[in-house]
Formats: C-alpha cells, sequence, structure tokens
C-alpha cells in the first residue's frame, strides 16, 4: 500500500467504512504520518465531509486529482518520447533519471525536454537553501511563468497550496506540466506558489521568504475577469462580452484595484520575511537577470555562482520567445502587449482615475506610482514608463534567521462574501447554463 499514489489509493479506502479506513492507516507510523495528510482538505473542501446530527463524520473519497508523482512520471515519459535520442535504462524511474541527467547536465537535451523530480533524501545544499521560498502573487501576475522558467533551470517541481482538484488547477497540471499542484511539503519542493492573503490556499504552511511577483493591475485585472468567464487560464472572451457585461467589469476593476493594493501591501511592509519584489514586465522583458536575482535570493547568496548563470543562459537561451519558455502562451507577453487593456479600452476615464485615487489612499505608499504603472505620471503603458520603475525598499523587514510566515492562516484581504471572488463560479454558471454554452472567445 506504500506504493500507491494518492489516487489509487483513495479508489481503495473508498470501499471501506471510516473506522476501517482510519483503523488501517494509523497501524504503522508511515501510514499514519504519510499517507493520511494526503487527503488532508478543509471541512468544505469538498462533499467527503458528511454531517449526522450534531456530530461530524468523514468517509474516504475518490481523489478527482491524480497523484502528483503519476503526472510527473507521465510527464518525463513524454519528454523522453519527444528526444531522438533516448538514454533510458530500464532499472531506472524518471525521476532517478531525471536526478542523473541532473549529475551530468547533457547541453544536448533542449532544456524543455529535460526531465523534473520532487526533491528527495539525495539533494545538495543548492537546493535545501531555497526550502521554504514562496511565490507570491496576486492571480495573474505571472505566477505561472516563474514557476516553468524556476522548473528549467532547477530541475525541480515547483509547488503550490491550489486544491488540486480544482478544474483551473487540473488545467495546469494535466495540460500544462505544472505537476506540483497541491504540493506544499518541504520534502518535496523548495518553491510554492500562493495567492495568499488574496485568497486562502489548502494548506497552511511555512515561508521563509518571498518571491513577491507584481504585473501592472490594469493587464492584471483584465486576465483575472477572463480566467473567472472563461474558467481557463488562456482564453479571452469577445469584444461582445465586454459590452454586454461592462457594468459588470467595472466594479470588478474598481473591486480589484483595492484587493491589488492591499495585496503589494502586505508583503511589501507586514509579512515580516525578506521579500523580493519582481515586475512582471521585467521577467519578461529581461528574464536572465531576473531569473538570476531569484536564484541569489532563494539560496541566500551574495553572488550568483557560475553553475546558475550557465544553467539560466541555457534556459533563457534555448528559448526564442516568451512563449517558449512558459507552460501556456499567455494573452498579453511581448513589451507591446504590456498595458493592453488600456490600449484596448477596457477601462474609462472614470475607472482610471478611481484606480489612482485608491492607490492613493489605501496603503502609505502610492504603488502605481512607485512601481511605474501610473497613467497620469508616467503615462503607461509606454516604454519610458517601466523603465523609470524605482523598486520599492524592503529593508525594513526583518531578516534573522528562523523567521518565518504560516501562509494561509489567519484572515485574508478578500472576504468570503465577495461578489468577485470564488462567487463569480457561480455567476459564470448562471449565464452560460451551467457551463454547457460558454461565453464566445477569441
Amino acid at each position: 500500500m506504500e506504493s500507491l499514489g494518492r489516487y489509487p489509493l483513495s479508489v481503495l479506502l473508498s470501499f471501506l467504512s471510516e473506522t476501517e479506513g482510519t483503523s488501517l492507516l494509523i497501524t504503522k507510523k508511515r501510514y499514519a504520518f504519510f499517507l493520511l495528510p494526503m487527503f488532508r482538505l478543509r471541512s468544505d473542501a469538498f462533499d467527503g465531509l458528511k454531517v449526522n446530527g450534531s456530530k461530524k463524520r468523514h468517509r474516504f473519497v475518490v481523489c478527482p486529482a491524480q497523484d502528483p508523482i503519476v503526472l510527473l512520471d507521465r510527464l518525463n515519459t513524454r519528454k523522453l518520447f519527444k528526444r531522438k535520442t533516448i538514454p533510458i535504462k530500464h532499472h531506472m524511474t524518471t525521476s532517478q533519471l531525471a536526478a542523473a541527467e541532473w549529475n551530468q547536465q547533457p547541453r544536448n537535451i533542449p532544456a524543455q525536454l529535460q526531465c523534473l523530480r520532487f526533491l528527495d533524501k539525495t539533494i545538495t545544499k543548492q537546493f535545501t537553501d531555497m526550502i521554504g521560498t514562496l511565490l507570491v502573487s496576486y492571480p495573474r501576475s505571472g505566477n505561472t511563468l516563474m514557476r516553468t522558467l524556476l522548473e528549467k533551470v532547477t530541475g525541480l517541481v515547483t509547488g503550490s497550496d491550489t486544491r488540486p482538484d480544482r478544474s483551473l488547477s487540473l488545467e495546469l497540471a494535466e495540460r500544462h506540466n505544472l505537476v506540483g499542484e497541491g504540493v506544499t511539503h518541504p520534502s518535496m519542493v523548495a518553491f510554492v506558489k500562493t495567492h495568499w492573503p488574496e485568497r486562502t490556499g489548502n494548506q497552511v504552511y511555512k515561508g521563509k521568504r518571498a518571491v513577491l511577483l507584481v504585473r501592472n493591475p490594469y493587464d492584471a485585472i483584465d486576465s483575472y475577469w477572463n480566467l473567472n468567464v472563461t474558467k481557463s487560464h488562456t482564453k479571452t472572451v469577445t469584444e461582445s462580452v465586454y459590452e454586454r457585461f461592462q457594468e459588470k467589469f467595472e466594479r470588478l476593476a474598481r473591486n480589484e484595484i483595492c484587493i491589488w493594493l492591499q495585496f503589494q501591501d502586505y508583503w511589501l511592509r507586514k509579512a515580516g520575511i525578506p521579500v523580493l519584489l519582481i515586475r512582471f514586465e521585467d521577467l519578461v522583458r529581461s528574464p536572465a537577470e531576473q531569473l538570476a536575482r531569484t536564484i541569489m535570493f532563494a539560496a541566500e547568496a551574495n553572488e550568483l555562482p557560475l553553475f546558475w548563470k550557465e544553467r539560466i543562459d541555457y534556459v533563457v537561451n534555448g528559448c526564442e520567445s516568451i512563449e517558449g519558455m512558459g507552460s501556456y502562451k499567455p494573452r498579453s507577453s511581448t513589451g507591446s502587449g504590456f498595458g493592453k487593456s488600456i490600449l484596448k479600452g477596457r477601462y474609462n476615464r472614470d475607472t482610471i482615475d478611481y484606480m489612482h485615487n485608491a492607490a492613493q489612499q489605501i496603503s502609505c505608499k502610492d504603488y502605481l506610482s512607485c512601481l511605474g504603472y501610473s497613467v497620469k505620471e508616467h503615462n503607461f503603458p509606454s516604454e519610458e514608463s517601466l523603465d523609470h520603475f524605482r523598486r520599492v525598499s524592503v529593508d525594513n523587514l526583518s531578516s534573522k534567521k528562523g523567521d518565518y510566515v504560516m501562509v494561509n492562516q489567519g484572515v485574508p484581504i478578500r472576504p468570503d462574501t465577495c461578489e468577485f471572488g470564488r462567487q463569480m463560479t457561480s455567476w459564470r454558471r448562471s449565464i452560460t447554463d451551467n457551463d454547457a454554452n460558454p461565453l464566445p472567445t477569441m
């Protein structure tokens, strides 16, 4: 039973009663401390919780998400199949093959076809120093791109605290090769994506340091709208949809700029751990430089070792465009795409004014101004406005050894009753016959 993944194990346990299943898992320490936590979800996560009178009862149900190790084996197998020459050793798993390749550092294999692995007992100090690094962002701000680049550079799977059975998580894991969805344990991943405290993720865990990915709020909010109304990371609704729901979109924009501002303020002033700020626009324009900053920060190094410089050059120079680096083609990627939502007239003048007024009132810093995103001050989205970026100082944050933040513990910025949070799913279903007739996309 120890060799079974989460999915086949959940199928087995679903045939057992609560007493039988729990008794089976606690008969051995490894079962109790390794297998049982794989099924731990919040009480409202899915229908595995049953209430009988005043007493809460549980039962095991089949996990709708496949085991991440199984997904990784499938991904590595697909990569091996695409190679012209496959150095397969029949006695090795794909993860063992990935470790062997990492030690050999072959240059004849494109970075996108190199095998990946989770952390294991064979990892070296170059990786253990990075454990506990958070990749934090407001939704649709480049986290997926950063994860994909880091996986290529480090050869390690990145994690995420999103529930793995959600449709968007399944899309990332099964269609876009981010197989670490739902994985947060430091024994498996060093980098973990989270949107906390914009929303509460699936598990509570510790973070030692955070890479804060920031994207201009106009494109991020517009992309967040499309994510919710299309249930996809890549689709964009047509102009007719924007016209039909103009009032809904404008109310969402005014709500989300407040969430966006509070999110940046939390990580830059309140989190209490070291924070590295990287703009999405800079990641696209100079990926090698931003990856070098990220590796140095995660490893707590004063300079970038030659080994990592070579790895970064190998990954970045092996891709012709940003589309070739990410796991999927983003809605706006090239330099000319920055601020595309403004150029297309998604926001009227009153909404733009509202956003700038909110930036001056919600926190002690005007983040639109200091990040170079001000339409009024910097004429964003001109290329010159991006070059005028002044990094927000994070020197006032404590960086003492041992400091950490508890992710997903506490009150999130976005209330559960927020119309533009998870309730957007119910609204979308109400206008699409429960997703049977999706909104038209470009």
